[in-house]
């Protein structure tokens, strides 16, 4: 199966004579190639739902902290690491350009409060209005585990979701929940790029499983 990029399926539209007129204002490059990949494998998927409700599922160590085990972090007075600018400047795009709630799925979620969370964003340069995080891990479930759970439990069927995480136990998760990840690697953390990707994703609307 080729890539399906904007560029390819402009290029088919032209080639074949094909006039595009899109009924999704929303429909774009992540969830058509989502659409054709389950074409591909002969899987039937339900109608496309579009809704307001966006959510990022944030990790923070590999993701806004570098995961460098032989290395002590730098913290910040509140006692926690400082974040990478470059993740800062990376995870505010992706709020500003989509208004989306922040869920903490760090191992650290439930140290602290919403409140001091918010405290500890701020502190950092990271202007979030909505932050949520999963609940506590009290049967030691996997970070895969921990987010179906938040997902089924949730009633997020319809929602928009990305995933922003290190945790390569991820790969794991249902087909149409894994299109909605970007993995980030732990030295590199979240980086412009994949700031993009995340609204891309976010933007493209929920597909609802058949």
């Amino acid at each position: 199966m080729e890539q399906i990029t904007s560029s390819y399926i402009l290029d088919y539209l032209k080639n074949n004579e094909i006039h595009l007129a899109s009924t999704h204002a929303k429909l774009c490059t992540p969830i058509i190639r989502r659409m054709c990949q389950k074409m591909w494998y002969i899987i039937r998927f339900g109608e496309i739902k579009l809704c307001d409700d966006m959510y990022v599922l944030l990790d923070i160590d590999g993701v806004m902290v570098p995961a460098q085990s032989w290395k002590r972090p730098e913290f910040l007075q509140d006692g926690f690491p400082v974040f990478s600018l470059k993740s800062i400047q990376a995870l505010q795009k992706i709020i500003n350009k989509t208004d989306a709630t922040l869920v903490l799925t760090t191992s650290h979620k439930s140290i602290y409060s919403i409140s001091e969370w918010k405290d500890i964003f701020k502190l950092r340069g990271i202007s979030v209005s909505a932050l949520d995080r999963l609940t506590a891990n009290d049967l030691n479930l996997s970070r895969k585990e921990e987010i179906l759970q938040w997902y089924n439990s949730g009633g997020h069927s319809d929602d928009q979701i990305v995933i922003i995480d290190d945790d390569k136990s991820l790969h794991a998760l249902p087909f149409d929940m894994k299109q909605n990840l970007v993995m980030t690697s732990p030295m590199v953390r979240l980086t412009d790029e994949l700031a993009d990707d995340a609204i891309s994703i976010l933007k493209a609307g929920a597909l609802a499983p058949a």
